[in-house]
């Protein structure tokens, strides 16, 4: 093996060792520790092919696993985090090998048969519809494995890119509570989904932290985005002075849902009713009005996972988990009271 002198840094760095020990351990000569040995001809071997396959053109192949449902790109989510994931890996050389499995396919056996076949060296795991059973398994597949959302895993294997959705949770209310506003109404999606629960436990408890009741904040909870929101619109209208003055949608399709509803029922936003929501890629920017938004760094996770599984692949070690911030967004929904 002849590596340049840059070559023996960076395998130096990945070895976590000295560029004079690896230039030995090259070379055959000093005496070292049988693993260190091992460590830098691994690393060593594995640099060289990845060379060979610059060369030649041959590119690594990556998987990305989703479940798969019905409709499931259909979301401003779902498809900007997947577009991320692609250009990132497509700028790295790589292939990409979509992994869109339903349900009863979603086991370690199936998915180890896919890595195997396709020759994946490592996954990136977006997970679009609450935590799968299959994810804390994953490990054992033994190539890099990065996890994308608020999840809950055992153990510390699995790297996570992630939104910080509590503090997110907080910074709607205390931006609602300092508009003026003392009533608050909640839209959510299925709180079994950690980043749905994180956004409305950490919302009620900044509300009494200022001195709200958070048993007084109004819920209405999601199950499926199919569901009509038609019978929320009723009861709104139906509470007159006991209604909130400002509500918090916790999913933009959600949003926008609720944003024809209160239209059709003669409801002025923000006059009669200001509203904020979560956001994915600027799909609420252009609704009438403009809605006031907790952005979410969709297209930063899947270029963070991206630059993460590159790493990982490479031999370079980095942090478990990484937290991004959602960003206050003020547009025209929310108004002062």
């Amino acid at each position: 093996m002849i590596f340049s002198d840059y070559t023996i840094k960076e395998l130096a760095d990945r070895a976590k060792v000295s560029t004079a020990t690896v230039s030995r351990i090259l070379s055959g000569k000093g005496s070292h520790r049988p693993g260190t040995v091992e460590r830098v001809r691994r690393i060593a071997e594995k640099m060289e092919a990845e060379s060979r396959a610059r060369e030649f053109g041959i590119s690594e192949c990556i998987g990305v696993l989703m479940l798969t449902y019905r409709d499931c790109l259909n979301s401003s989510y779902n498809s900007t985090l997947i577009t991320s994931i692609v250009e990132g890996l497509a700028a790295e050389n790589c292939t990409v090998q979509l992994m869109a499995l339903p349900v009863k396919r979603m086991n370690l056996d199936h998915i180890r048969s896919l890595v195997i076949e396709h020759g994946i060296r490592a996954l990136i795991v977006p997970e679009f519809n609450g935590p799968y059973s299959v994810s804390n398994e994953l490990d054992r597949l033994g190539i890099p494995i990065v996890t994308i959302g608020n999840i809950e895993l055992d153990g510390d294997k699995s790297e996570i890119v992630c939104t910080d959705n509590a503090t997110a949770g907080s910074d709607a209310a205390n931006y609602l509570w300092s508009c003026g506003h003392r009533r608050f109404g909640v839209i959510c999606m299925d709180r079994r989904n950690l980043c749905h629960r994180q956004r409305v436990e950490s919302f009620r408890q900044t509300v009494a932290r200022l001195g709200g009741d958070p048993d007084e904040i109004y819920l209405r909870e999601y199950y499926h985005i199919a569901e009509s929101l038609a019978p929320v619109v009723t009861e709104l209208r139906n509470l007159g002075d006991r209604r909130p003055t400002a509500l918090l949608s916790t999913n933009s399709l959600l949003t926008l849902k609720l944003l024809n509803g209160l239209h059709d029922a003669g409801f002025r936003v923000p006059d009669d009713l200001s509203l904020l929501s979560f956001e994915e890629d600027r799909e609420l920017a252009e609704t009438i009005p403009p809605v006031t938004v907790l952005a979410q760094p969709t297209r930063s996770m899947g270029e963070l996972a991206v630059r993460r599984v590159m790493k990982a692949i490479r031999g370079f070690e980095s942090q478990n988990e990484e937290i991004l911030r959602c960003s206050l967004v003020v547009r025209r929904s929310v108004k002062s009271i």
